[in-house]
């Protein structure tokens, strides 16, 4: 929310407690892996646990559902959506845009929700591979990121851009 308040401060700017007012949108999933991670990072001082640590026992299995969720809510809330399926496109699922118009479209937030969940199978699978402590982790991040830099450039909906690139590419790569 920060991030779309500091974006667009012309909208704040007569009435600044509504910067506050998470409920109008403004969210963003770069924005919650932040605060994820900061969170964890204070966790795992509060609990006095190496970073790594914290990270293999809370990030891996809070990770992967809370991205199949959002994009599962995206897909009801008309955010995230994929562009326009051509007329008679038997892949064309319907899908809101974020004015409420329902067309068929490019199935992105099911096909996100299915992909990130074969991601955490495989991975789940490979644990008896992870001998130090993050590695789990550190997969998870690199193969969610991975997976979000694909999903984020087919995605249709108008998002602030930097470079020619959606901010939330960006933050993918990051």
């Amino acid at each position: 929310r920060l991030g779309y308040v500091l974006l667009h401060p012309t909208v704040f700017q007569p009435q600044p407690l509504r910067a506050w007012f998470f409920w109008e949108g403004g969210l963003s999933w770069p924005g919650a892996l932040l605060g994820g991670l900061l969170l964890l990072l204070l966790i795992a001082l509060v609990w006095r646990l190496r970073l790594a640590e914290a990270a293999d026992e809370l990030l891996v299995p809070l990770l992967i559902p809370m991205s199949i969720v959002v994009w599962l809510g995206g897909w009801s809330a008309g955010s995230a959506y994929g562009p326009a399926a051509p007329d008679g496109a038997w892949w064309g699922i319907p899908a809101p845009d974020e004015y409420g118009t329902l067309a068929p479209r490019f199935p992105l937030q099911p096909l996100a929700a299915i992909t990130l969940l074969g991601n955490a199978v495989w991975l789940e699978s490979k644990t008896r591979a992870f001998v130090r402590p993050g590695q789990h982790a550190s997969l998870v991040l690199l193969g969610t990121s991975a997976l979000m830099v694909i999903f984020t450039v087919l995605r249709a909906d108008s998002r602030p851009a930097w470079q020619g690139l959606a901010l939330d590419i960006w933050a993918a790569f990051g």
